[in-house]
């Protein structure tokens, strides 16, 4: 291991000595540049007007100090349930006169956006509704990985390499983050087979672990009713079910074949009845002759 050691120092140093310093290759103009980059950018974020707070949230900041001396140290859920109930009891005079004026803000604030909205062209509006649509998605996903914290779901194991890269922090010294992990890489790249499967048997035994925890971890959730958060190859698919509608069979289109004996079926039924109309019309003659 210390073998292992003094190489991949002396290796990163000398991949240190023959890249160049950062500073050295930046421009001097370009700190200025990047500076005018982000103030451009930051103009061209549209920040609509600021969604006013309902009630409830206003009544529940101005009971916050009270409820700190009640209860100091107490979480946002705890003053929340605290000041529910507080709300409950409160004089529905006051009540009322708190929602007159979070009705009367939320009305100003409906005019804002609509001004606003009034205010784009139609590549501003674009950009507008796709950050709006980023936010949203963004906190979507943070919400998401809160949960999964919360419940415990295990974490993803590191790979071969990311092993060997945490075997070698001590190893770090004075370079620089950068510099160290580009020396590492190289290293990764030439090292043998033989030091590689170390570090690849170490992460295959991690990954079955983990698989093993995910599966137990799934478990639960599918328990307690939160399925969910479990991956989506893991959850129960619902079963097809079949429509029992009976399809009507199509009317079969008649044959050349079955067209000729209709046809033949019909002229042989006129032959017959010209045949007993002629027969009629003679006994009816020979009557008269007798």
């Amino acid at each position: 291991m210390a073998v292992r050691a003094a190489c991949v120092r002396a290796f990163i140093d000398i991949f240190h000595s023959r890249v160049p310093p950062v500073a050295s290759s930046v421009h001097p103009n370009l700190h200025h540049r990047r500076c005018l980059v982000s103030i451009s950018q930051r103009f061209l974020s549209l920040e609509p007007p600021k969604k006013p707070a309902g009630a409830f949230c206003k009544f529940m900041e101005m009971k916050t100090s009270v409820i700190n001396s009640k209860k100091p140290g107490a979480s946002i859920g705890e003053k929340a349930k605290i000041c529910s109930v507080m709300w409950r009891e409160l004089d529905p005079e006051e009540k009322n006169k708190l929602k007159l004026d979070a009705n009367e803000q939320m009305q100003a604030y409906r005019e804002k956006y609509m001004m606003f909205l009034d205010g784009l062209n139609d590549q501003e509006r674009e950009q507008f509704f796709l950050q709006k649509k980023n936010k949203k998605q963004a906190k979507i996903e943070r919400r998401h990985k809160m949960e999964l914290r919360k419940f415990g779901k295990p974490k993803r194991p590191p790979n071969a390499f990311m092993l060997f890269i945490r075997s070698s922090r001590l190893e770090r010294g004075n370079a620089h983050p950068t510099t160290f992990v580009k020396g590492l890489v190289e290293y990764w790249k030439l090292m043998p087979q033989e030091e590689k499967e170390i570090y690849q048997d170490d992460a295959k035994v991690e990954s079955e672990k983990y698989q093993q925890e995910m599966k137990e971890w799934e478990q639960k959730m599918r328990e307690i009713g939160r399925e969910d958060l479990i991956r989506k190859k893991s959850q129960t698919r619902p079963k097809k079910v079949r429509s029992t509608k009976v399809k009507k069979k199509a009317a079969k289109k008649p044959t050349a074949a079955a067209k000729s004996k209709t046809g033949a079926k019909k002229t042989s039924a006129k032959a017959k009845t010209t045949k007993s109309v002629k027969k009629r019309t003679i006994s009816k003659e020979v009557q008269t002759e007798e």
